[in-house]
């Protein structure tokens, strides 16, 4: 394992980036913004 990037080495030669902490921020970022964009639209309408 290189520490100084975080990739692990593949049995064939390649690395492999751990990309699951990557998805899931974005998938979190997402569902964020869309429940703060339907907090301010519900509180628009009233």
């Amino acid at each position: 394992m290189d520490v100084a990037s975080g990739a692990i080495q593949s049995p064939s030669g390649g690395a492999i980036l751990p990309v699951l902490p990557l998805g899931t921020g974005m998938t979190c970022l997402g569902l964020g913004l869309a429940i703060l964009a339907w907090y301010l639209r519900r509180a628009a309408a009233l």
